[in-house]
């Protein structure tokens, strides 16, 4: 199969939209583990491209402070990837988050998904994520 678009979104347990992109996976069968690794890695590849303070993001990056929708970066460096793929994957074992796949709860990080054209993947946090 070619690619897959898919609409990822983080809202709060009252359903406000915080944050909202299109993320592009390479085939449509993936896991829930893929999906959290290509988020995050999209995310931080985005933030280490830009000239930023603040970093958008699933998990808060170590020495960042909360703002309104991000985290403000004390001091401009790159972000490791690798540990916020980390952090995102023992969050979501340690339910610091719902993923959603088309308003369906997501059970384990091995759960097999077949992405449809513009399927919709929610991220609830319920507790704060902090990592690399």
């Amino acid at each position: 199969m070619g690619f897959q678009n898919v609409i990822i979104r983080d809202e709060t347990m009252g359903g406000e939209t915080l944050n909202q992109f299109a993320l592009e996976f390479l085939t449509a069968d993936v896991s829930v583990a893929d999906i959290i690794r290509e988020r995050v890695r999209y995310e931080v590849d985005a933030y280490n491209r830009k000239k930023q303070d603040r970093f958008a993001g699933l998990i808060q990056p170590t020495g960042t402070e909360k703002v309104l929708n991000s985290y403000a970066m004390k001091t401009r460096r790159k972000i490791d990837s690798g540990q916020q793929i980390e952090t995102a994957l023992k969050a979501f074992t340690a339910n610091g988050y719902i993923l959603l796949i088309n308003d369906v709860q997501a059970e384990s990080l091995e759960q097999r998904i077949s992405l449809l054209p513009d399927m919709s993947i929610t991220f609830l946090k319920l507790t704060p994520l902090v990592g690399g």
